[in-house]
């Protein structure tokens, strides 16, 4: 019986990872996923990246003993690019895209300029809400 139980196991370990992959979230209520969708998402990864960063820097600073809402308006700014390249998937798929303009195929390049604005306006809203958050005067 235990022989039975762990090729389960191991069965079930193989096929489903920890967490929810892209595929779970393309199949999640019956439909595929969008542009909207895929916008929205790619938009609050580039702020979660931003603004979470800076908030975890900012603890880094307090346990430094430096000043903590000087370094979240600083990481803020600093992690914007970082925002982008997670958000956008840590590749150049989305800019090697661009490429099939030549080609006549406008459909998948205006869908990455749309994500990559996505991208561009999360990584921004991170940025301005956590200089909002810390009102750091230069």
């Amino acid at each position: 019986m235990s022989g039975s139980r762990r090729d389960t196991v191991h069965h079930i370990s193989r096929t489903r990872s920890v967490g929810i992959s892209y595929e779970d979230c393309e199949q999640g209520g019956g439909r595929a996923m969008g542009v909207i969708d895929q916008f929205f998402i790619t938009l609050f990864v580039a702020y979660g990246i931003v603004a979470g960063g800076s908030i975890a820097g900012g603890f880094g600073a307090l346990f430094t003993e430096r000043p903590a809402f000087l370094a979240m308006s600083i990481l803020a700014d600093q992690l914007k690019i970082w925002g982008l390249v997670g958000a956008l998937g840590g590749s150049f798929d989305s800019y090697m895209q661009i490429e099939k303009i030549f080609v006549g195929n406008f459909s998948p390049v205006a869908r990455q300029l749309i994500m990559i604005f996505a991208a561009f306006l999360g990584a921004t809203a991170g940025s301005i809400s956590i200089q909002w958050l810390v009102q750091v005067r230069s």
